[in-house]
């Protein structure tokens, strides 16, 4: 581009050096006209309709030329356009490019950072949870340690779990049908206010199984815990069978969350 108007330049300089000889030789001739006695009036009088026809010559030999230019700087600065809208155009992809670059590695680290900031956050809620649950076990367990005997009959099973709570007692019963159907415990499918309280459920189960490992047990897969499995042992001289653990969570006749939750038991498992 640059090589164009420099050439271009060199030529309208050469022009002016040429209407530069044109109009010192048209002063020329004008001195040598005017001298005395070098020429008759006849000539003078020629010479100056010449003079006026070259004059008018160039006059339109200067507008074509000028039209010229101008035509050629017109198409100069539409070409300088052109350029600076591919300039803009490449300026904008390059945005574009650099803003989908970094939105795609913020993607991708936060995509690495929220699964490991929620399993901390898990981890920090389930020790909690946790805690809280061991706790209000223990209580419990030690309540109930008093009458529980391996060698009591049936009978005696519907009074030894009386002091617990409305979970244990849900605990219990889905553990009771997990063991009789042989199908594995899934509280998102049950109910979705037991899957809230998964952490209670988990610590009483835990708390059972290890106090009571000869009555109780469960099949637990390898990343898998006790409230996503099967329970394979379950004694029903000790906790009480099926009808009694139901018995157990029904003595709260009048809270009918208690019966919501039987009848979802019941459905998940095929309990008609």
């Amino acid at each position: 581009m640059e090589e164009k108007l420099l050439a271009k330049e060199r030529i309208i300089n050469r022009l002016h050096l040429i209407y530069g000889f044109i109009i010192l030789a048209i002063l020329c001739v004008c001195l040598l006209v005017v001298v005395p006695g070098h020429i008759n009036e006849d000539a003078f009088d020629n010479f100056c309709f010449a003079a006026t026809i070259v004059s008018i010559v160039l006059a339109v030999v200067s507008i074509v030329y000028s039209f010229r230019t101008k035509n050629n700087a017109s198409d100069n600065m539409a070409g300088i356009r052109e350029i600076e809208r591919g300039i803009d155009e490449k300026l904008r992809r390059f945005d574009e490019l650099e803003k989908n670059i970094l939105a795609g590695l913020d993607s991708k680290l936060q995509s690495g950072i929220d699964p490991i900031h929620q399993d901390v956050s898990s981890l920090r809620d389930d020790q909690v949870g946790m805690r809280e649950s061991l706790e209000q076990l223990k209580e419990e367990l030690r309540q109930q340690s008093a009458s529980i005997s391996a060698g009591k009959k049936k009978e005696e099973s519907k009074t030894r779990f009386q002091t617990n709570s409305l979970l244990g007692d849900l605990a219990l019963y889905i553990a009771c049908l997990s063991s009789k159907t042989q199908k594995a415990i899934d509280l998102d499918q049950i109910d979705e206010r037991l899957a809230k309280r998964s952490q209670y459920l988990f610590g009483y189960l835990i708390a059972i199984l290890v106090s009571f490992p000869d009555k109780i047990s469960a099949n637990v897969e390898k990343g898998k815990t006790v409230i996503n499995s099967t329970f394979n042992k379950f004694d029903t001289e000790l906790f009480g069978d099926e009808e009694v653990c139901k018995q157990r969570i029904l003595r709260y006749k009048d809270n009918n969350t208690a019966k919501e939750y039987v009848s979802a038991i019941d459905k998940y498992f095929g309990i008609q």
